[in-house]
């Protein structure tokens, strides 16, 4: 979104004559405009103010850039993976809800047979007490 600001604020730049005021702030800005300058420098005043009123022309030319490529390639990389990753946990879901009913079955098994346990020895300890006591 910001790329998009940076190369319409060139274009209106270019379009009034103070290509020097335009601010950029990093390197992919950089790169964008310059690729814009590149291309503006080439492009007479008519062309630059269709490109600001056809927003299908700007679109297209924004869409050009190399860098916007690289970045929609990039962000559809990262949809796709994160859509596998998705899949993949949602087959694993059945899996890791079977383990986790297991792990209560154990979890309550032990603690009945350790606390039945306990109340023997409890029960051991009173016996032990009234014969000593």
């Amino acid at each position: 979104m910001f790329t998009v600001c940076i190369c319409t604020q060139f274009l209106y730049a270019a379009l009034h004559g103070n290509m020097m005021h335009t601010s950029l702030h990093s390197g992919i800005q950089n790169y964008v405009v310059l690729h814009c300058s590149y291309f503006l420098y080439w492009c007479s005043v008519d062309e630059l103010q269709r490109l600001l009123k056809d927003k299908e022309a700007y679109n297209a030319f924004f869409n050009s850039l190399d860098q916007v490529k690289t970045q929609n390639n990039l962000r559809d990389e990262l949809r796709r993976e994160t859509l596998q990753l998705a899949r993949e946990n949602l087959e694993r879901e059945q899996r890791i809800s079977e383990l986790r009913n297991q792990c209560t079955i154990i979890r309550t098994t032990e603690l009945a047979t350790a606390e039945d346990r306990l109340a023997d020895l409890e029960r051991q300890k009173d016996e032990i007490m009234r014969h000593n006591g």
